[in-house]
């Protein structure tokens, strides 16, 4: 994790870059006010909770967006002062957010032991691209009931958790791996490689079930990825790999994303050895669009699914191949993924169609892939690291096929799109200089996903007065059914409820009587109530004649314009480079991370 005085540094100049929006935001902002007005990262502050969000500006809207799902991402980046693990409804506004010490990635809504659970990923990732630390799992409440690593103690890498029906757990792993490998250097016949690995094993056991490593079965002459110095020494591994998503089919078989080979690989779940592998130097398959659905480069999140998950849009190929996955000998189905793109072609998802023979079957037909859709942002931006593509199925889309949502990692920004194509919504948490080739990195959030999500959590709503103690406002961070507030006072010991606010953010503020006198109102409490009017939870009794500070939290100053500022922000610039000089130049250090030795 940073240490606290990096931190401490990284925070002053997160702060002095970014801008608190006010009270009154309104997400249909015109571009000029938001990329002048806000700074590189637009967030919001509250009265009630110590918490802050990032403001979305809605380039393009439609109400096709507005569907029964949340929004799931973890804002991070050089311009973000607290790297958090957040959920918004679908206009932008906070429903819950968790400020974690270290980086925050890949917030999911999974299933557990029967019940629905966040997940989330939160350690080190200064070794860059890649990270140790712990996958969290979170229940309905927001308690903690799991914290995931590896067996035999490893820390789990930032990039994949999925826990499968079985209560298992996919986690991908990192280690410094030394090689032999005669004739790659002049010196030395072992290069020291960052090898990725991945297991299966049993969430509540630690029972291991399987485990690959990508060394074994693919060579380093296959990546993309420049070599230079890296390899010569524990302290420089090679990253020629960089496993970043894997997937189990019911045949019991994984997938697995790469970005340094730009290969996506089909693995025997029994015997470890390669089935096919799509893209890259290796690839094995006949691409049908010229190029196009082969070509993909520094790919996130491959998934496949079935041709039957878009009715409409795969028509034709169910009519002709049946709504099985496998026919005759044959497997046909469709595969997304989000494709990085290198400057200058843009970033885009894809879904693809592959077609190759059943396990056993021995045939010299091809193996073969077509691009069936490419989406691609209306700013035509790539997106040089993260990323993800999900298919969101909701109550907008019963009877039609499901919407496609990108979301663009290094680039703080997201798409949803109809299955054809056409663009519903673009939603952006940076102002469009930071998305300029190659992008500044200013806000990220290694994924941008849409879950369906129902909460109350164990801790009571909060409410604080207002500074002239007319009014207080009300939150209860993480609530996902609360309806309207309802403020009763205390009067001759007996509470009365008194007024009723519906709530329409994050915060609400309710006022105070002003026909009962101030010697009357003293002590107020706030309901939280479901649409039926049921109360869900209470706040503290808030006394209003207390002293002391009425809000939880300082509100953060507008950027300034005078030489005086300017100054300072030099002076701590200066301080955090020296300081992250030290700590990276420490943290390459192999000694810091996961090691694993020839035996």
């Amino acid at each position: 994790m940073i240490s606290g005085s990096l931190f401490l540094c990284f925070l002053l100049v997160a702060l002095a870059v970014a801008n608190d929006v006010g009270l009154n935001y309104f997400p249909h902002v015109d571009a000029a006010t938001w990329e002048s007005k806000y700074g590189p990262y637009p967030f919001k502050t509250y009265r009630s909770s110590n918490v802050t969000s990032p403001a979305v500006r809605k380039a393009v809207d439609s109400p096709q967006c507005y569907d029964d799902n949340h929004i799931f991402l973890s804002p991070r980046g050089f311009r973000v002062p607290n790297p958090a693990v957040t959920i918004l409804d679908n206009h932008g506004h906070l429903i819950w957010s968790h400020h974690v010490k270290g980086q925050a990635y890949n917030l999911k809504v999974q299933e557990y032991k029967g019940e629905k659970v966040l997940t989330y990923w939160v350690g080190d990732d200064a070794v860059g691209g890649h990270g140790e630390g712990y996958f969290y799992v979170l229940n309905s409440k927001y308690q903690e009931i799991a914290r995931i690593r590896g067996v035999n103690n490893l820390r789990a890498d930032l990039h994949e958790l999925t826990i499968t029906p079985d209560g298992t757990a996919l986690v991908t792993f990192y280690q410094i791996y030394p090689l032999h490998h005669p004739g790659l250097f002049r010196i030395t016949d072992t290069v020291y490689i960052w090898d990725c690995l991945f297991q299966e094993f049993d969430i509540a056991s630690q029972k291991l079930i399987f485990e690959w490593r990508a060394s074994e079965h693919h060579e380093l002459n296959e990546s993309y990825a420049l070599m230079g110095t890296d390899g010569l020494s524990l302290d420089h591994p090679y990253d020629w790999y960089h496993i970043n998503s894997v997937q189990k089919d019911d045949l019991g078989n994984y997938l697995v994303s790469a970005r340094f080979t730009s290969t996506i690989t089909y693995i025997d779940g029994r015997t470890g050895d390669i089935i096919w592998v799509l893209g890259g130097k290796r690839n094995s398959f006949s691409d049908l669009s010229n190029g196009q659905a082969t070509n993909m480069q520094y790919q996130h999140l491959a998934r496949f699914v079935p041709l039957t998950t878009f009715p409409s849009l795969m028509a034709n190929e169910i009519a002709d191949h049946g709504k099985h996955t496998r026919k005759d000998g044959f497997t046909k189905q469709l595969l997304t993924l989000f494709d990085n793109g290198i400057p200058p072609r843009p970033a885009r998802g894809l879904v693809l169609e592959l077609t190759y023979p059943n396990q056993g079957v021995s045939t010299n037909a091809p193996l073969t892939a077509k691009l069936v859709k490419a989406y691609e942002h209306p700013l035509h931006i790539d997106s040089v690291s993260q990323g993800s593509l999900q298919i969101v199925h909701s109550n907008l889309t019963q009877h039609s096929d499901p919407h496609v949502l990108l979301g663009f990692g290094w680039q703080g920004t997201w798409t949803e799109y109809l299955a054809d194509g056409t663009l519903l919504c673009d939603s952006r948490i940076v102002v469009e200089k930071g998305l300029q080739s190659p992008g500044k990195g200013y806000v990220q959030s290694y994924s941008v996903l849409k879950y369906p999500w129902k909460a109350t959590p164990y801790y009571p709503p909060v409410a604080v007065p207002s500074s002239d103690k007319t009014s207080v406002f009300v939150s209860w961070n993480g609530a996902t059914d609360v309806f309207a507030w309802q403020l009763s006072i205390l009067i001759n010991e007996q509470w009365q409820p008194h007024r009723k606010a519906l709530k329409d953010d994050f915060e609400t503020e309710l006022y105070l009587p002003t026909d009962l006198g101030r010697d009357l109102v003293r002590y107020v409490l706030v309901e939280a109530l479901d649409e039926n009017g049921k109360v869900l939870g209470k706040t503290e009794v808030v006394d209003l004649w207390a002293r002391g500070l009425v809000s939880r939290i300082t509100q953060m100053a507008p950027l300034g314009s005078g030489f005086g500022s300017w100054v300072g922000l030099v002076v701590v610039l200066a301080v955090v480079a020296f300081i992250a000089d030290r700590v990276i130049k420490s943290r390459r250090s192999g000694r810091a991370y996961q090691k694993l030795r020839r035996h």
